[in-house]
Parts: structure tokens; sequence; C-alpha cells
């Protein structure tokens, strides 16, 4: 194989080559220098993309259309590395996986990349030993998926449950047109079932709008609620600051009550240290009366009074011998 002969194809079409992860060397300088690949085969080989090296190759080629992988020996770890490319690769329309014991872990990881993809419109996933779980997880990628319009997932082990999945969830979907599900282990009843579905576009597209108007209702609820919930927070944060705002004021009432005892406290003890001043000079004042030097007054004669008596009488004698009667 000459490089420099691939990367000038648009179609490079390298299938039983006997092709596996040791040799594939050539194979990922086309895909990392290729500027015009459209379609790439690589059919019955040996590939099971045990490490990223393809993989991160194939994420480098934004040219790539087609990718046919059907035949090799991919399994479920190689499903989930391819699966990680297709999530969000821009060019890919059409991924072959056929017939290589990806499973239901591989599958789960392919419908998850379908969920987010918005290219891919063929996938061809038949003879993988795909069950319920596998079934349903790619059934609920049509409720997003809205590019993919083919599904080749015959020769499964598909039964009843999954194939009913897949009926329901076609109502949400306007996509997909065709779904082939031969020589799985589904009843004809849940065939014919799905068969309606995919027929009745118009049921499908009037339960899309259904269901796009109540996830649109969901949608505003939701915003209407965090913005409550926003509110809410504001809220309660005022609520925090008006308690904190609070609490600082009762503790400065505390601190002013405090302070009034205190007030209270010095005027009491004010007032005792000033009666007790009182009482200091109260007696001192009396203990100073009591020094000064008793005067002794000189003693009366017993008979002043006696003599303050008899002075009259003689007066009225003296006055008689002046004057004496006549008879």
């Amino acid at each position: 194989m000459n490089v420099e002969y691939l990367v000038k194809k648009e179609s490079v079409d390298l299938s039983f080559n006997g092709l596996h992860d040791g040799n594939i060397e050539i194979l990922v300088n086309v895909l990392q220098n290729s500027a015009v690949l459209r379609e790439l085969n690589l059919w019955s080989n040996r590939i099971s993309l045990d490490d990223d090296t393809l993989t991160d190759a194939l994420a480098q080629c934004s040219t790539i259309r087609v990718l046919s992988l059907g035949s090799n020996m991919i399994g479920s770890d190689g499903g989930k590395r391819l699966a990680a490319v297709l999530a969000d690769h821009p060019s890919l329309t059409e991924l072959h996986l056929g017939d290589n014991h990806i499973g239901d872990v591989g599958a789960e990881a392919i419908a998850t990349a379908l969920s987010s993809n918005e290219s891919i419109q063929i996938l061809s996933v038949y003879g993988n030993n795909i069950g319920d779980d596998g079934a349903r997880a790619i059934a609920n990628s049509f409720k997003l998926n809205q590019s993919l319009r083919v599904l080749w997932i015959h020769e499964n082990k598909i039964e009843d449950d999954g194939a009913g999945e897949m009926s329901e969830c076609l109502k949400s979907n306007t996509s997909v047109k065709k779904i082939f599900l031969l020589n799985n282990k589904i009843s004809k009843g849940v065939e014919r079932s799905v068969e309606t579905v995919l027929n009745d576009m118009s049921c499908r597209k009037n339960h899309a709008e259904a269901v796009k108007a109540m996830e649109a209702e969901a949608a505003a609820e939701a915003a209407k609620a965090a913005e409550q919930a926003s509110k809410d927070e504001e809220l309660s944060k005022r609520d925090e600051e008006i308690a904190a705002l609070r609490a600082q004021l009762d503790a400065k009432d505390e601190e002013i009550q405090a302070l009034k005892e205190q007030v209270i406290a010095l005027e009491h003890s004010k007032l005792t240290l000033n009666q007790g001043m009182d009482s200091v000079d109260f007696v001192t004042s009396t203990s100073k009366e009591m020094e000064k030097p008793v005067v002794e007054s000189s003693p009366e004669s017993p008979f002043e009074d006696s003599r303050d008596d008899i002075q009259p009488v003689e007066d009225q004698f003296a006055a008689l011998e002046a004057h004496p009667s006549v008879e």
C-alpha cells in the first residue's frame, strides 16, 4: 500500500486485507493526512481496536462520511472506543459494524453516542449478540437523535421487551424511516406494532410535537423553579444578615444595660461615701465641743432668794414709821 497514492483517493477499499491493530500504520497515516477521503471500507479484517490508535486517527479525519468495519473483531471494548469518536464526529453519516460481537455493552455505548451525534444517518449493528438491554438503549436514543434514518439491527437476540421499547420511543422521533428487525426473538404482533408506528408519520409528528410542548413546559417550570429557588436563597441570606444584625443589636443592648448597672452601682457607692463623710464631720464636731474648757460660776448664797422676799416687808415698815396713825 502506497500512502501517497491512498491520501489522494476519495474512496479507499482495504477489505479482506488481513489488517489488525499491529499493522495499520499506513491506514492511520491516510486518515490523518487525507483531505478528500469520503469512504473507507475495512470489511472482513481482524481489527479489534484494542487501543486508541485508529480511533484517534478517525477523529482527526473531518471528511470521511462512510466507515465500514463489518466482520472484524471489535467486541464491546472496541465498540466503546468507537462510540467515543462517533459522539461528536462532524461528518460521518454511515457506520457499518455488523458481525463484531459488540453485545449489549457496545450497543449501549453506541446509543449514548447517538444521543448527541447530529450527522449519522445509517447505522448497521446486525449480528452483534444485542439483547433487550442494548435494544432499549438504542430505542431511547431516538428521543434525542433526529438524524438517523435507517437502522439495521437484525440477527440479534432482541425480544418483545426491547422491540416494544423501540415502538414506543419511535413516537417521539420523526427521522427514522426504516428498522430491520428480522431474525430476532420478536413476536409477529410486536413486529407489526413497530411497523405501524414507523408508517404512521402523522401520528409520530403529532406525538413529537406534544412531547416537545411538554418538554418546553417542563423547561419553563424548571426555569421558574430555579428562579424561585434563587430568590429563596437570596431571601434566606437576607434573613441570616438580619438575624446577625439583630444579634449584634442584642449584644449592644446587653452592653448598654451592663453600663447602666455600673453607673447605678457607682452612684450608690458615691451616695454611701457621702453619707459616711457626713457622719465623720458630725463626730469630729462633737469631739471638738467636748474638748472646750468648762467655766465654773461662783456659788450663790443660799439666802439670796429669801432676801428678795423680805425686802418688800421692810419697805412697808419704813413707811409706817414715817407716817404714824392717829388714834
